[in-house]
């Protein structure tokens, strides 16, 4: 059982981690929307895996490892395009000034402060992607 749950979390959090990572796409991410459509993705895969609608529990899951898969994945890819100096412009500028205000020991401070919001919103948000998708997809399954 839990490894129809293992699958879909990977692919949806890859989807998560590789469009909130890829500069320039990940400005669509400022809604949520590729958190929610990791979610979603996963509910859907998992739906079609099981012979049964996919529960709301289920769904949270699936949404949840989705959430944590596509966190780590977006957090390894960014640093390489952060480090290259690939970035979104208009982001990477609004960040800089953000941090050229702080001073020198807040400026690490700052980035965990970040780095663990963006944690819970990739929690919450993909998990509550994964119980929309159970709905969605189980009237789907039930016409």
């Amino acid at each position: 059982m839990r490894r129809t749950k293992l699958q879909p979390g990977v692919v949806g959090g890859l989807l998560i981690g590789v469009l909130t990572a890829i500069p320039y796409v990940q400005v669509a991410n400022c809604c949520g929307l590729w958190l929610v459509s990791g979610g979603l993705v996963a509910a859907y895969l998992a739906e079609r895996q099981r012979p049964t609608p996919l529960s709301f529990t289920d769904g949270a899951v699936v949404g949840m490892m989705a959430g944590v898969t596509g966190f780590a994945t977006s957090l390894v890819l960014s640093i390489p395009f952060a480090s290259a100096g690939v970035a979104t412009p208009s982001l990477s500028r609004q960040l800089a000034e953000l941090m050229d205000r702080q001073q020198d020991g807040s400026q690490a401070a700052m980035m965990v402060v970040l780095t663990l919001i963006f944690f819970l919103l990739c929690l919450v948000i993909p998990t509550l992607g994964g119980i929309l998708g159970a709905a969605l997809f189980r009237e789907e399954a039930s016409r």
